[in-house]
């Protein structure tokens, strides 16, 4: 965001795992790991990413392959690959 100060995505709640282009293959939920105006566990005095940060533990999810993350309304992740 450049000097465009915190930002959070609140609305995201939920995301998926893709294959083939748009096939879901799993579902599960957003986790707010920091909250913008929250601080980071190095440093206590300040959050240095000016923003929230979220966790996605899809870790149950063991097929083997290529997936992409999408979270509603905000984008489609970068391939990723799942081996064995």
């Amino acid at each position: 965001l450049g000097t465009g100060g915190a930002f959070s995505f609140d609305d995201a709640r939920n995301f998926e795992i893709l294959k083939d282009k748009e096939a879901v293959v799993y579902r599960g939920e957003i986790q707010k790991l920091i909250a913008k105006d929250g601080k980071e566990h190095l440093r206590e005095n300040k959050n240095y990413s000016l923003t929230a940060v979220y966790g996605l533990d899809f870790s149950d999810f063991k097929t083997p392959g290529t997936f992409k993350i999408h979270v509603p309304n905000i984008g489609v992740s970068h391939p990723f690959t799942i081996g064995n």
